[in-house]
């Protein structure tokens, strides 16, 4: 099965940047299957990545079931084999970050996708899931590339500090994931970066792009995609609920002036280059 997958289309970035609503948009393609966090993707990655992909089948077949049977990339011959003409396996992989030159050296038509989200947005989207250990990952993420850990080992003494504020550190995470960008450039693998605010105003121009990006035709049940799944996805999202603009600005009643404030003050310079503005809510 895996012999078919010709094209690696990996969602990477910072989490709660818009990873997930980028994977499902892109794993609707109907040449695409969509990988999630959830599917054992991490753990079957760093098997593949060193010559030992067991265990594809049952990862697609778990893939599988977050689709609407209509819209299955399964063939129904009881064999559970992908349908003829998909050929594209979609990671929804934050936490391959920092994986760019484990990524540049695989043998496959590997295409990047990197969602960038204003801050103060993404840390009050931080501090709703309590239940998971985003930093823990974070740091553990970090030290398995020697460069990546030395290049921040600054911001690892902060992470270290049980002291520090949830925001605080959350802007900090959002600071180096949102500018590792440029390190895909470097080993062959020129991502493509857009504001997750651009793809929720101009859904299908975002889309056509990412679709040109990643060197497939454009297919309409893209900027449909609630349509083609169902169940629960990460975060919790309802899979089947179509994008709108609801929680764009919903920060500016979660996040106080001061937290406003200090998030900028960490991250204001590169938020500055997406222009971001330095508005303020009290």
């Amino acid at each position: 099965m895996l012999n078919q997958i010709q094209k690696l289309i990996v969602i990477v970035g910072c989490q709660r940047s818009g990873t997930t609503l980028t994977g499902q948009i892109m794993g609707a393609h109907e040449r695409a299957i969509l990988l999630d966090e959830s599917d054992g993707l991490y753990q079957w990655f760093g098997e593949f990545q060193l010559g030992k992909p067991q265990g594809f089948e049952k990862l697609i077949a778990k893939a599988n079931t977050k689709y609407r049977s209509k819209h299955s990339r399964l063939e129904n011959d009881g064999h559970k084999t992908l349908k003829k003409g998909v050929d594209c396996l979609v990671l929804k992989a934050p936490n391959l970050t920092f994986g760019f030159e484990a990524l540049a050296t695989l043998d496959y038509d590997v295409r990047i996708i990197y969602p960038i989200r204003d801050p103060r947005a993404v840390v009050a989207s931080m501090n709703k899931l309590g239940h998971i250990d985003i930093l823990a990952k974070q740091i553990a993420s970090m030290e398995r590339h020697a460069g990546i850990h030395a290049e921040f080992s600054d911001e690892l003494k902060i992470f270290g500090n049980p002291e520090t504020p949830e925001h605080i550190w959350q802007a900090h995470i959002w600071r180096i994931k949102s500018s590792i960008f440029p390190c895909f450039t470097k080993v062959g693998l020129k991502p493509f970066v857009f504001r997750y605010e651009s793809l929720i105003e101009n859904k299908r121009e975002i889309v056509r792009a990412m679709t040109k990006h990643c060197g497939l035709p454009f297919d309409g049940k893209m900027v449909r995609h609630e349509f083609i799944y169902q169940g629960e996805g990460p975060g919790k999202i309802n899979r089947s609920r179509s994008v709108d603009d609801a929680s764009v600005d919903k920060w500016k009643t979660q996040l106080s002036r001061q937290q406003q404030l200090e998030i900028m003050e960490i991250a204001g310079d590169l938020a500055r280059d997406f222009a971001y503005n330095f508005e303020y809510q009290n």
